[in-house]
Formats: C-alpha cells, structure tokens, sequence
C-alpha cells in the first residue's frame, strides 16, 4: 500500500511539473514533423505539397511494381544494406542536382535485395524515400514530390536504395 501511494504522489508530481507519463516499455520511435506523409497545400500561400504513396494499394501484395521511367531517372542512390542513413556522398549528389524549389520530383524508395525479411524491407523502402525527401526539402526548400517504395527493387535498379526522377 505504502509503494501505491508513492507511486501515485510521483505521477501526480510529475504531471503537474510537465513530464509525460511513459506507458509502455517498447521502444518508440518518433518522427520528425518534417518526414510527415502528407503535407497540405495552400495555394493561395504559393506553397506544394507532397503526395505519397505505397506501390500496392491496400489489401494488394506488397511486390507489387512500381513505376519507374528510365528515360526520366535523375539519380540513383546506394544505401547500405538494412540503412537509411545518407552517405557523404549520396548527400554531395543530391546538392549538386541543381534543384529549384517547386520543382517536380518522384522518389521511389526500394528495399534491399530478396534475403531480408520482406514487411521490414517495405518499411526500409519507405524510410528511404521520406530520408532524401527530408533531406532535399532542407537543402532546397519546398519541392512538389510524390513518393513511392517497394520492398523488391526492380531487376534494372538491384543494388540501388532510392531513385529520384524527373517530372514534368
């Protein structure tokens, strides 16, 4: 009885002093406001947004093909494997790309090669499209991308983490 009270004196203590209770003991991980999935667009403020989407629809598999125009492929970027974290040089590459703000982009995210586990090679996917995304939106500003991922790279872009593509 006495560790109940104690207990209850310490949140209350906490909670009038502005600490957050913690409810579980899972890790959490938390995302910056900037990789957010969907931005609003005001048009009378001039700003864009960012469209996002998986490559399957819901209740579709997951390998799903994305789309991707070769013709269009502005960089290709290599991660390390089960990384999203940028490279010096995927970084330097992505400044010198010369991009405007409001440009159009599509980034497509693409997991490591068959072998790993496929629901984390999707979150992998995702993770890195929104990582150049943020990355860009820093550097640039406000561009006008959509962002797609995959768990299996297509056969022409094994290897590769991302691919960032021109659009119109």
């Amino acid at each position: 009885m006495k560790k109940l009270c104690i207990m209850i004196a310490a949140l209350t203590l906490a909670s009038a002093l502005g600490a957050e209770e913690v409810l579980s003991s899972e890790p959490v991980l938390i995302t910056p406001k900037r990789i957010e999935t969907h931005k609003s667009t005001t048009p009378a403020a001039g700003r864009v947004g960012v469209q996002s989407r998986a490559a399957a629809p819901a209740g579709m598999p997951s390998d799903m093909e994305i789309k991707i125009d070769q013709n269009r492929v502005l960089l290709k970027i290599e991660f390390k494997k089960d990384s999203i974290k940028l490279s010096a040089s995927a970084r330097r590459a992505l400044r010198k790309m010369g991009l405007k703000p409001g440009q159009s982009l599509r980034i497509s995210g693409l997991g490591d090669s068959p072998g790993s586990m496929k629901g984390s090679n999707t979150r992998l996917a995702n993770l890195r499209a929104r990582v150049i995304a943020s990355y860009l939106e820093e550097f640039v500003g406000e561009l006008k991308v959509e962002l797609q991922w995959n768990a299996r790279p297509p056969q022409e872009f094994a290897g590769f983490g991302a691919i960032i593509e021109g659009r119109d």
